[in-house]
């Protein structure tokens, strides 16, 4: 994410302010860290990588939850770093409903989500697909199977301007 100077100052006093334990502070301390840390994420992420590879050399796909609850209320008007969701009455981190989606991007992998139905009262479902690094084509072969076996996606109303 780009920010001015001046804004990413402010988020830098912002997450040295925090506990590890806020709900928004993994987001804004990862917003903000130092390169020795990126550093050492980024050997990690790639021990990852080597360790998804060997999980394909067994499995030709992965198949998850698109995100841990179905679509949640619109947030658009709160700084990202205070949205939440609700998980069993529990007031949780927004960015907890990435839990599923980060499996794949953060090392590089291929992933696809589809509409998988709705919840008893209308909300959208979904699935994710992963696949090994450089399947593209493959993975798209695995959801246009997929695709057809899977309950049809609801059609959204119009939206009036």
């Amino acid at each position: 994410m780009s920010a001015s100077d001046e804004a990413f100052a402010a988020d830098c006093e912002a997450a040295d302010a925090l506990t590890d334990d806020d709900p928004s502070a993994f987001h804004l301390k990862s917003r903000t860290m130092r390169h020795r840390d990126w550093a050492r994420a980024d050997e990690d992420r790639h021990k990852l990588r080597g360790r998804w590879a060997d999980y394909f050399t067994e499995h030709d796909i992965l198949i998850t939850p698109a995100a841990p609850t179905a679509a949640v209320d619109d947030q658009t008007s709160v700084p990202s770093h205070q949205r939440y969701i609700t998980v069993d009455g529990k007031r949780r981190s927004f960015f907890d409903q990435t839990s599923w989606i980060n499996l794949a991007g953060p090392v590089g992998l291929p992933s696809i989500v589809l509409p998988a139905g709705s919840t008893s009262t209308g909300l959208p479902l979904a699935i994710q697909i992963i696949g090994p690094y450089l399947s593209d084509r493959a993975l798209i072969a695995a959801a246009q199977q997929l695709a057809r076996i899977l309950p049809t996606p609801a059609t959204p109303p119009a939206f009036t301007a």
